[in-house]
């Protein structure tokens, strides 16, 4: 077992977990968090980021035979804090190279301004609702009255 391979598929998933959690307690503190703000055209490389995710996933999916497998026994392994570094090792380059990008993607998402967007997409519908829904209460209740 190599060093590197050691660090990407054993040390590295486990940093971007505690930076993703570090990043989404940080997003929830700040105060941008308050607007909604649209996706703006400025968000090219992460849709580029995306559509490689997309391609390099279905890529693997359809070449290389047994890739679910792969991924969720690995997936299980670093859950139960027991990685197979061998077994990610031995999987093809184009799994391996998706894997990578995903942690990548999953470590890079509290810090960018679109997935503060879409956190916050819920929220505000929820909220325009409920406004809605007690403006036209109230309305109802005026009329009655």
């Amino acid at each position: 077992m190599d060093l590197s391979n050691f660090i990407v598929w054993t040390i590295y998933p486990y940093v971007v977990v505690f930076i993703m959690i570090i990043g989404l307690v940080w997003s929830y503190e700040e105060k941008e968090m308050k607007t909604f703000k649209r996706i703006k055209t400025e968000n090219k490389f992460i849709l580029l980021f995306v559509a490689f995710l997309l391609i390099t996933g279905l890529t693997s999916l359809f070449i290389v035979d047994g890739t679910v497998v792969i991924i969720a026994q690995w997936l299980i392994g670093l859950t139960l804090l027991k990685p197979d570094i061998i077994m990610i090792t031995t999987a093809p380059f184009i799994l391996q190279l998706h894997l990578f990008s995903v942690i990548t993607f999953f470590g890079l998402l509290p810090f960018l301004k679109t997935y503060r967007s879409l956190i916050l997409l819920p929220i505000d519908v929820y909220q325009y609702v409920t406004k809605k829904r007690l403006s036209t209460v109230c309305e109802d209740k005026d009329n009655i009255i």
